[in-house]
């Protein structure tokens, strides 16, 4: 029976704040007395090991995001202007596809978009010598910390890793993921918001939330969330946002996905033309 409650803890299915569903207990139940104990400890033992695989694939996964995206940054500036290369689709291609990519090696979404995440991040800002020196030494689990957290919260950690009376450079302290995670809670990377009054302020809070299903209602479609992001989007200063270091930094993250956006428009807006 343990093994079958430790089965229910995996595929148990989860409310929108991932918590589990306590309403669906009794059909779980039923689920996991049809498959019974044998097939539980066959699906327990190949999570287990999966799971082990994905951890100790992660460096090369992280490389191949990281390779990805490095060659969506040559097309862009080797290749952007090529005849068959128009509107740059080949690099906004692979940057909407890196987690594809990813993931049709073996990994788990939620471990492929870790991987992606923290490669865009790597890829899109200066890294001196000395970090460089310093992120070969760190887990890709350490490297997604950094790269969810603000300038202040990377410069707190390469202060707490930096031996006492020396600098950064001299060498560092090691430091684990979870305290890592912990300056990450207490400096993470926002997008500041810049607006003319506290009435604006307002009205984008509640877009925010609003982009947030609530727990015990349907969840929103589509055009629903997609309508709630442009007017988010409205709200954003953009003429100003280039000057705002910790901004730009953000939207680095998410660099792949603007490029998928500006793709999917650039396909509506061909097949509009061709066939209107």
């Amino acid at each position: 029976m343990s093994t079958q409650i430790n089965l229910s803890l995996l595929i148990a299915p989860v409310d929108s704040d991932g918590t589990p569903d306590q309403r669906m207990s009794p059909s779980l139940k039923r689920i996991l007395e049809e498959v019974g104990e044998q097939t539980a400890q066959e699906l327990l033992r190949f999570s287990a090991e999966t799971a082990v695989l994905q951890r100790n694939a992660a460096s090369a996964g992280l490389r191949l995001a990281i390779a990805v995206f490095n060659e969506a940054k040559y097309l862009d500036k080797h290749h952007r202007f090529d005849d068959e290369n128009q509107y740059g689709w080949r690099s906004k291609r692979l940057r909407k596809q890196v987690q594809q990519m990813v993931e049709a090696v073996g990994f788990k979404r939620n471990n492929a978009h870790k991987l992606v995440a923290t490669a865009d991040w790597l890829t899109s800002r200066h890294t001196n010598k000395e970090e460089q020196k310093w992120f070969d030494t760190l887990t890709p689990s350490h490297l997604y910390e950094l790269g969810r957290m603000s300038a202040e919260g990377f410069a707190a950690v390469k202060k707490e890793v930096s031996y006492r009376d020396f600098h950064f450079s001299a060498g560092q302290l090691p430091m684990s993921v979870k305290r890592m995670a912990e300056i990450r809670q207490t400096f993470p990377k926002v997008i500041e918001v810049v607006e003319e009054d506290n009435s604006s302020l307002e009205t984008t809070s509640k877009q925010l939330s609003a982009l947030h299903a609530a727990e015990d209602t349907d969840e929103p479609s589509t055009a629903e969330l997609i309508e709630q992001f442009v007017q988010l989007a409205q709200t954003i200063n953009w003429s100003s946002i280039q000057h705002d270091h910790e901004a730009m930094e953000s939207l680095n993250t998410i660099e792949y996905t603007l490029s998928h956006i500006s793709e999917c428009l650039d396909q509506w807006k061909y097949a509009s033309h061709t066939y209107a």
